[in-house]
């Protein structure tokens, strides 16, 4: 069974297609990765002091409540 000139163009534009979708989502995933995390050390220090409250919570050890500060805009 032969191709015809039509079927041949619609496989390369769907491979095509599938390839740019699949180039996209690695970029992304390399980006998130890359940047996703929050740049500033505080923020970030805060959501892990946070994390810890909630993994010592969950494992019945109550964590005594820090203060957050908030910075003036």
């Amino acid at each position: 069974m032969t191709m015809t000139m039509q079927e041949r163009r619609n496989l390369r534009l769907g491979l095509i297609i599938g390839g740019l979708c699949l180039a996209q989502l690695v970029l992304f995933i390399i980006l998130f990765s890359r940047y996703g995390l929050p740049k500033d050390p505080k923020i970030w220090a805060e959501i892990q002091a946070r994390e810890a409250q909630q993994a010592q919570a969950q494992a019945g050890q109550v964590a005594p409540p820090q203060a957050q500060t908030k910075d003036a805009p």
